[in-house]
């Protein structure tokens, strides 16, 4: 399977003898990063999966799986490639933010970038849409890429700066401090995301 974690905790299983593509196949560089199911079923199969639709199809996911197992029993377990993702223009002059606090508001956004008076300021905020659970993400436009850029690159990162699953660079960066009397004070941080490499 793929994932397997996801859906043996969910049944509630544990099974030792297992075969998680997500856990044996890795992208060259990018150690760290999961390839999805469809970039494997792309690059190890040389075909899409989900042409259709972009739910997943438990049938389908299990077939590509097996095949990609299959796949690699007979060529042997090698790093992948990236995928190529190409943004367009438009989306380079956006910055992706995820793992957002449910209450945030499109102005507390804005104010983010204002943090720093060398920074330009968003000229929109797509958001925030509610995600499962208590977190959400946003879309924030600038009027360049150049000012995206500018943007992301002035954000303090809380920690060292990472890559996503596609190579995009992504950083953690300070939202907002709550302090409670008697307790430590809690740093609240979200995920900033670039939409090209």
């Amino acid at each position: 399977g793929h994932s397997l974690n996801h859906d043996l905790s969910a049944l509630r299983l544990d099974h030792r003898f297992v075969i998680d593509t997500a856990l044996i196949v890795k992208y060259i560089g990018l150690e760290k990063c999961t390839p999805s199911l469809a970039d494997l079923a792309e690059i190890m199969l040389k075909r899409p999966i989900r042409v259709n639709t972009e739910t997943h199809d438990s049938t389908e996911d299990a077939a590509a799986t097996m095949e990609i197992v299959q796949h690699i029993l007979q060529h042997g377990l090698k790093p992948v490639d990236p995928p190529t993702t190409k943004a367009s223009k438009e989306d380079q002059k956006r910055l992706f933010m995820h793992r957002l606090p449910g209450n945030i508001t499109a102005t507390e956004i804005t104010e983010m970038y204002s943090r720093d008076a060398k920074s330009p300021v968003p000229i929109a905020v797509e958001g925030p849409i509610k995600g499962s659970g208590r977190l959400a993400s946003a879309m924030v436009e600038f009027r360049t890429i150049e000012e995206a850029n500018t943007a992301y690159k002035l954000l303090p990162a809380f920690t060292r700066t990472q890559k996503d699953i596609k190579g995009r660079p992504q950083k953690a960066v300070l939202l907002r401090e709550v302090k409670v009397e008697g307790k430590p004070t809690e740093k609240i941080t979200v995920i900033v995301r670039k939409n090209a490499c």
